[in-house]
């Protein structure tokens, strides 16, 4: 101990926890401790170099105040307090009123002492602390207590020895302390002098204008060093020790808090004090060792002494800290005290847990058949068998026991289940005595009742002799009997074990015994003595389930060691749950049928398959009003803003639930709170400890990668890794990441890792020495499985790869390690990660690179900075930013001036293609589809060289997390430009609901301009140019397009057209001059002789503009009849924009797009020629990259194939679309492959290849599940309803499936936005019905059906559904024929204008129109018997051109001529069997069909029939007479009574 005088400040923060409470009250849940301990941080940092500045020796500070020391000799004093007193005021001055606009104002309370100090150093030779303890000590807290706010008051003592001169003060009423006015100093000049007398007397602060202390220029002294280490907190030399940065030693993380204080006696010397004070320090340090604990600081107070110890500190987190804090708290009371205090309980009895019977037990099928398993091969047998469950805490141990519980109880068998915690292993037999208890039913019964209860049960079991025996264990008082008082403890101990062993036999032979124990790691040892001598004894059957065993912790006895080996035990090691039964528990959990995409991440992400940690993701995000509910709304309505999307963007995918009946009106959905991100939610604080515990088990150095790793986010490469971490070698990361694979934190990305994950399934424990297999049946076999070492993922990579992608093990230990980073520190990190990133944002290698949006990066107002001169000079990527779209750039510049030479010498020939030409063309694209598709089958010339696409890694780990980095350092611009191209990438790679995350993140931008808590606190405003704007508006147009907001989305494309200077008329009459001057245009352009010379950013605008375009003119034809001017006119803009860019890879696109618009219009010339265009042009380019060219021919043969098959070429368009097939598996572009599937589909089913069909659905039904599109979806289930209602008997899916697929769905936007499919599903449940007689449902069908035919276009599908429809007219037609016969003229006219309508609207499907004129003939046939021939033979005539065979044995024959059928389709069948139709066949064809309507001349009485292949004719006289029309078409085809799958594709029903 060391006496001096010197002079002390003692400084406190009030408003700290108003403060407090404002953040965690009203802040969204960014805000809280981070902001809070920020805010905090650079308050304080102000006030403490403030002190350094004057001299001042800071010798403790405790969150909301600090303890100032100006150490001098006793003559200076006098002007020392002047100084503090000076610094005081000052301090008051700059802090007293500091962040009055935040709300709760920070002010400052002061109290000054001077005099005598003492300085005291205890602890041992690891670990001193240093204090201060004296009168002055006791003085400056009181005075510090007196003071007010912005107030500073004098101890006594310090007022009796300060320069009264200098300073003016007045008395407190009631107390001899002065509270301090102001200095008498009022010029600067005068206390600069005094300021420089005091520095004097300072020995330790130099005369230098920068630094502050003498110490800091120091040479390096060991032993100085050494002893100087003793006073620094062990935790923080680990780090210091590892050569890390300071600035990176500081973390925030949550610790738990013990405070000790020690009251001596007032009598008690300063001498004994600090002995006192010693020893107490010296043993708790030591008991809160064996804890993890630490202590943080010593202070003094008169006669008492306070610790502040702390659990949790780096590198000593552990689970159950709370517990070990209150463990070490009792014993250092005990320790202090000196008093001892024991406490005896009785044991409890049963579970916690209950099996809840409406919610089933989801993920542990696999564990609850082993169990049923085992315990079948237990009753057979009748031997004691024991299966243990074995889980981390978490994986739903509890649960699992409780369903097991619940199912041996259904099963009527004899169940004793118990629940251990961790205290019971202290207590010898305590296990079985609980058990005991509970078998004899003592849980439930009431104190006093208990002896009377277990003599009960004892009563012709048990001599009354040995009762006594239970005495002890279950709180009785049987009276001891003199045999029993004449034995020793061993011997009664012998007869107890025989006692239990006795009465648990008797209950075997009656009835099945099972011992139920969770948590049995607490089992004593002597239980498991018992249990062993039970199991070899007594036919019992045991389930555990326990926690792993620590490695290095022996188990508790050899019993325990003997059962876990037998073989009669069964281990089983409990793994994660697969995602989907995550998912299910999660919507069991919340109530619900269906939680959004991102929260489905968020949970997989974060909880890693455990319980546990999904159970408190969700109990968190509920907590704090994340989560939002709302019932399945029958029919969704479109919204007219886009910050309205929030719900719809859930409602529009599939359920994860089964499907649902339409009567079922109580089921809720879960969607997020739309200002919410659930990115930046922080982890719940009970699973960031078990983050942060798994962190600390780990070197400092491995710590240093985790949280730097964190920073990068799931996914990083070791380069990167590697740039951002402080000062650290090659070789050292290195060492490090193996080191942290080794121990399962990290795993590299790909097929390396995915060899050794098992996620969700069940293997048997094979831990050595522990639990051993026991071979059980082939049925046991199959769900129990056998373990499988895995590899050692350093032995085969070898090396570490520099470029290879790694990831975190566990999300979970990401996110806590990401959140001990201070706000700085994140900054710094992230500003490195973005300048590291952006050389490499853009596409992949495969797609030809450059911006995800064309151009995008030379639109902005400023550019991109040189990524060389941010990268350092260390970094092996220096001087390659930005490859991929310089090239690109100018490929594309060689591209446009090679077609500036060719269209002008082909200008002619690209005016028309000729129809001569067509079969050449089309044949000599046909020849480059099968040289491309057999080099790829053989692997031969460049096709060898077609990488896979890697945009979706890019998106992922570069663009996304180049936004992300962007918003942490605040450059808001960056990060929308970052979002944008995010969004617009997840568009690319076909996944509109991670485009519309993106977007919406990108519109919180826009609206962020201030904090939400403090709205005085202003944000950097959001610049961005109006090309950004319009891309913003076309990204968000085109996302609202896919989910059906068609009025919203027709609205943002406009304002994006504005935007860019091209804007859209808004009148009819504006549209109809617009058209005119396009259309003159589009026939003037070929012959202007143009040059090249657009800038990008002029490519960029006019890109952008083409495709908002195209989106424009597809969201008009969606309702053909109403805009189909508007239409036109935006697609002739769109194809004269890309003449004008004369890029020729836009001209192919849009000459398909515009083919396919004027398909759908209804165009044929105009279709026709811009198909053939678009392909003669595809034969021109010189594609730089395979998979650009793959890409655009798979495109050109989907068109192809579509085209074949609205005109009735199904044989060439099956061809063409199974090498389309094969281009999309090799692309992996599934929004071009459903379409492709689609076309494929339906030109199988009117060939009727029933084999091909099948194995389509199987191919669209995988892409379903992979996109979850409801999209997709209708039109599976369409061609579902179509196997269906065909005759060939085949139940792909069932009909119940397709009606509640409809019924749940037909309120999506999506759908509703879809007339064409939509109008095809009606139809078809109206044709369903209608052949079942269920009139009611028809009608419903029907109606929603006939709503529909006015809005489809002549697309395929839209022609489809139109048939569909006619079927249905006729349906009804013959209806109300047997119903209403005065109303069959005018339904019969109704009919027939439909007919009229579908000719004239649909002529680009020709397709069905040999249905149709059929149809058509067989309507006309109530009416003017002459007007049917007119149909039918334009049937006949185009049968024969069409290669629609389901088309052929679709005409009406008399009754009379019904014996010639059957001949007359074994020909059609040979005709349909031939791999040509050649012209003599078709003629045969046409001259049979003739003669059978010639057959019956009077056609007046006739009843016409339709008969299909395998149906039974119906004999003449069994038709009803006076009926003009019994059955018409496919009114009589019946429905099939058994469902098969098609073999072969000459299979028929």
């Amino acid at each position: 101990m060391e006496t001096f005088n010197g002079v002390l400040l003692c400084v406190e923060i009030t408003g700290f926890t108003a403060l407090l409470q404002k953040l965690y009250t009203h802040s969204d849940l960014n805000c809280g401790t981070e902001q809070l301990t920020q805010m905090l941080s650079n308050y304080i940092e102000g006030i403490m170099e403030h002190v350094l500045c004057f001299g001042g020796d800071i010798l403790n500070f405790t969150g909301d105040s600090l303890l100032v020391l100006w150490k001098v000799e006793r003559s200076q004093l006098r002007d020392i307090i002047t100084l503090a007193a000076k610094c005081s005021l000052e301090m008051q001055e700059q802090f007293g009123l500091s962040y009055a606009e935040v709300g709760p104002e920070l002010r400052l309370k002061m109290g000054l002492s001077a005099g005598h100090i003492s300085q005291l150093v205890v602890g041992d030779e690891m670990c001193q602390y240093l204090l201060v303890i004296g009168q002055q000590v006791d003085d400056v807290r009181l005075a510090q207590s007196l003071a007010q706010v912005s107030e500073v008051i004098l101890s006594p003592n310090c007022w009796e020895l300060c320069d009264r001169d200098m300073l003016e003060a007045e008395m407190l009423q009631g107390q001899k302390a002065m509270k301090l006015r102001y200095l008498k100093i009022f010029h600067p000049s005068d206390f600069d002098e005094h300021f420089e007398k005091c520095i004097d007397h300072l020995q330790h602060y130099p005369n230098d204008e920068v630094l502050l202390r003498n110490a800091v220029a120091l040479a390096s002294n060991h032993e100085l060093e050494l002893a100087l280490r003793r006073f620094v907190l062990g935790n923080v030399l680990k780090k210091i020790n590892d050569n890390q940065p300071l600035e990176f030693v500081s973390e925030l993380r949550l610790v738990t808090v013990v405070f000790v204080n020690l009251q001596f006696n007032e009598s008690t010397k300063m001498t004994e004090l600090c002995t006192s004070v010693q020893d107490a320090t010296v043993s708790i340090s030591g008991l809160l060792e064996g804890w993890r604990g630490k202590i943080i600081k010593i202070s003094t107070f008169g006669k008492c002494c306070m610790f502040l110890c702390a659990f949790g500190l780096p590198g000593d987190k552990r689970d159950d800290e709370s517990t070990h804090a209150l463990d070490s708290a009792n014993s250092i009371s005990s320790f202090c005290s000196k008093n001892l205090m024991k406490i005896e309980m009785f044991a409890k009895s049963g579970f916690t847990r209950k099996k809840d019977v409406n919610r089933p037990l989801l993920g542990r099928e696999k564990e609850i058949r082993i169990f049923q398993s085992a315990l079948r091969g237990f009753v057979r047998h009748k031997e004691g068998r024991v299966v243990m469950y074995e889980g981390s805490t978490g994986y739903g141990k509890s649960r699992l026991i409780a369903e097991i519980d619940y199912l041996a109880r259904e099963e009527n068998h004899r169940v004793i289940a118990l629940e251990l915690s961790k205290v019971d292993i202290q207590e010898s037999f305590y296990a079985i005595r609980s058990l005991m208890a509970i078998f004899f039913g003592l849980d439930a019964c009431r104190p006093y009742n208990r002896q009377d209860v277990l003599q009960s049960k004892l009563t012709g079991v048990l001599d009354e002799t040995f009762y006594c025996l239970l005495n002890n264990h279950f709180l009785v008082k049987f009276p001891v009997s003199a045999e029993v008082s004449h034995m020793d403890n061993e011997t009664k101990q012998k007869e107890e074990e025989m006692l239990f062993l006795r009465l648990l036999q008797k209950v075997t032979e009656e009835a099945t015994l099972i011992f139920i124990i969770d948590d049995a790691q607490y089992i004593d040892a002597a239980s498991w003595d018992f249990l062993a001598k039970l199991l070899l004894s007594v036919p019992v059957f045991i389930v555990m389930s326990l926690s792993p065993f620590a490695a290095k912790q022996l188990l508790p006895c050899a019993s325990a060691e003997g059962i876990m080996k037998s073989p009669k035990t069964t281990g089983v090691v409990l793994r994660e749950l697969e995602p989907s039964s995550l998912l299910k528990m999660a919507c069991q959990e919340l109530g619900v049928v269906s939680i959004p995409r991102e929260m489905e991440t968020f949970l997989i992400q974060r909880s890693f398959g455990v319980p546990l940690y999904c159970e408190a993701l969700l109990t968190d995000l509920h907590t704090n009003e994340v989560l939002e509910f709302c019932r399945i709304p029958k029919e969704e309505k479109e919204e007219d803003e886009w910050d309205n999307l929030s719900t719809t963007a859930v409602k529009s995918i599939p359920y994860r639930a089964p499907l649902v009946s339409k009567e079922n009106k109580g089921l809720y959905i879960c969607t997020i709170r739309k200002d919410v991100d659930l990115d930046a939610v922080l982890l719940p604080l009970r699973l960031k400890e078990i983050a942060v515990a798994q962190l600390d088990s780990l070197s400092p150095s491995e710590q240093m990668a985790v949280k730097c790793a964190a920073v990068i986010g799931h996914t990083f490469t070791p380069e990167l890794l590697l740039y951002i971490l402080p000062q650290w070698t090659n070789k050292k990361m290195e060492e490090t990441l193996m080191t942290l694979i080794d121990s399962h934190m990290f795993e590299y990305c790909g097929k390396e890792a995915s060899a050794s994950q098992a996620v969700g399934s069940c293997h048997l424990h094979t831990r050595p020495g522990l639990l051993t297999m026991q071979t059980m049946g082939p049925e046991d076999s199959e769900d129990i499985g056998t373990c499988k070492r895995s590899f050692n993922l350093q032995e085969e990579l070898g090396m570490l790869q520099q470029d290879q992608a790694m990831r975190f093990c566990t999300p979970l230990l990401r996110e806590g390690a990401y959140e001990l980073w201070l706000e700085d520190q994140k900054k710094a990190l992230h500003l490195k990660c973005a300048t590291f990133l952006e050389h490499k944002a853009h596409k992949c290698r495969s797609c030809g690179g450059g911006d995800f949006i064309s151009f995008h990066r030379y639109a902005l107002d400023t550019q991109i900075s040189n990524v060389d001169c941010l990268l350092g000079q260390g970094s092996k990527t220096k001087g390659t930013a930005l490859v991929l779209p310089e090239e690109t750039g100018k490929r594309l510049q060689t591209s446009l001036a090679q077609d500036n030479l060719q269209c002008k010498a082909k200008s002619t020939t690209n005016k028309q293609v000729l129809p001569d030409d067509h079969l050449r063309v089309e044949q000599e694209f046909l020849d480059r589809v099968d040289k491309i598709i057999k080099y790829h089958k053989s692997g031969k010339e460049e096709a060898t060289n077609l990488a896979p696409c890697e945009c979706g890694e890019i998106v992922e780990s570069v663009v996304s997390a180049l936004a992300h980095h962007r918003m942490m350092v605040k450059d808001k611009t960056m990060a929308f430009y970052y979002l944008l191209e995010s969004a617009a990438a997840s568009l690319y790679l076909s996944n509109n609901y991670m485009a519309y995350l993106y977007l919406k993140k990108a519109s919180g931008l826009q609206e962020l301009s201030a904090l939400a808590t403090f709205p005085c606190l202003k944000r950097q405003k959001l610049k961005i140019n109006q090309f950004e704007e319009a891309t913003f508006c076309s990204l968000k147009g085109e996302v609202c397009f896919n989910m059906g907001q068609i009025a919203l989305a027709k609205k943002l494309i406009k304002r994006a057209l504005c935007l860019l200077h091209k804007g859209f008329p808004r009148t009819w009459v504006g549209a109809f001059f617009q058209s005119l001057l396009e259309e003159s245009k589009h026939s003037a352009f070929h012959t202007q002789q143009r040059q090249a010379q657009h800038t990008e950013k002029a490519l960029a605008v006019l890109q952008q503009q083409i495709h908002c375009l195209s989106l424009l003119w597809q969201l008009y034809s969606l309702d053909s009849i109403a805009n189909s001017k508007c239409s036109r006119l935006a697609a002739l803009m769109e194809i004269n924009l890309a003449d004008e860019s004369e890029n020729k890879m836009q001209i192919i696109s849009t000459y398909m797009d515009f083919s396919q618009f004027s398909q759908r219009m209804g165009y044929k010339d105009e279709w026709l020629k811009y198909e053939m265009m678009a392909i003669q042009r595809s034969s021109q380019c010189n594609f730089t990259f395979t998979r650009e060219r793959l890409l655009m021919t798979a495109q050109l043969a989907q068109a192809l194939a579509y085209s074949k098959l609205c005109l009735g070429h199904l044989t060439r368009s099956i061809q063409l679309g199974f090498q389309a097939h094969t281009m999309c598996v090799q692309l992996r572009k599934t929004s071009l492959h459903y379409l492709v599937l689609s076309v494929l589909f339906k030109s199988a089913f009117l060939k009727n290849k029933y084999a091909q069909c099948t194995r389509v659905l199987d191919w669209l039904w995988e892409l379903t599940t992979q996109e979850e599109s409801i999209l997709v979806l209708a039109w599976f289930y369409s061609a579902c309803l179509d196997l269906l209602l065909c005759d060939a008997g085949f139940d792909y899916r069932t009909f119940e499936e397709c009606l509640q697929f409809i019924n749940q769905y037909e309120g999506s936007c999506i759908l509703k936005s879809q007339s064409n499919i939509m109008l095809s599903l009606y139809a078809s449940l109206a044709i369903w019905f209608g052949r079942l007689q269920q009139w009611d449902l028809f009608e419903d069908s029907f109606t929603k059906a006939k709503r529909l035919v006015s809005r489809t276009n002549a697309s395929l599908f839209g022609t489809h559904g139109f048939f569909r429809f006619l079927e249905c007219q006729v349906l009804l037609l013959r209806k109300v024929m047997e119903d209403a016969p005065e109303k069959v003229r005018e339904t019969r006219s109704s009919t027939l204008r439909h007919f009229e309508e579908f000719l004239s609207r649909c002529s680009t499907s020709p397709v069905y129109h040999t249905r149709v004129y059929s149809l058509k003939a067989s309507v006309n046939l109530l009416g003017d018997e002459d007007k049917s021939q007119v149909p039918l033979s334009k049937a006949l005539k185009l049968s024969p051109t069409s290669d629609n065979r389901l088309e052929e044995s679709s005409f009406n024959v008399s009754p009379d001529s019904v014996q010639n059928t059957y001949q007359g389709i074994s020909r059609l069948e040979e005709l349909k069997d031939s791999k040509d139709q050649d012209e003599e066949g078709a003629q045969e064809y046409t001259k049979y069909a003739t003669s059978r309507l010639k057959s019956e001349p009077v056609l007046k009485e006739s009843t016409v029939v339709h008969l299909q292949p395998g149906q039974a004719p119906m004999s003449p006289h069994m038709l009803p007479s006076g009926e003009l029309m019994e059955y018409i078409s496919i009114a009589l085809r019946p429905l099939p009574s058994t469902s098969r799958r098609p073999q072969a594709d000459s299979d028929k029903a």
